[in-house]
């Protein structure tokens, strides 16, 4: 599946502090995939990518398998990254950070 991007301003976060927030965005992409999709879906990995410059960037990359259609699948995969998106916003206001619409 192709990433989702995301553009947010931020004030200055440490490094350490940059990575907490994608492991926790990480986990709730992970569970919002498992609630809505765990019956005909194997999550197989995600990827955040972080860039380190202003305007910071967050790419997300979800893997899976699935001995489904995986055309069916796309739309409920989709909606569920979404879900986990605007649950994680929450965690990234509370950093300071905010998306750039």
């Amino acid at each position: 599946m192709e990433g989702l991007k995301r553009e947010v301003r931020v004030k200055y976060i440490s490094k350490k502090k940059l990575e907490e927030i994608c492991v926790k965005t990480a986990e709730l992409i992970e569970e919002e995939i498992e609630r809505e999709l765990r019956r005909v879906i194997e999550l197989t990995g995600i990827r955040l990518d972080l860039s380190e410059e202003w305007p910071y960037s967050l790419d997300i990359e979800v893997s899976i398998t699935s001995p489904y259609n995986y055309r069916g699948l796309k739309k409920k995969l989709e909606e569920a990254l979404n879900k986990a998106i605007r649950r994680a916003s929450e965690l990234f206001k509370s950093e300071g950070l905010e998306e750039l619409l």
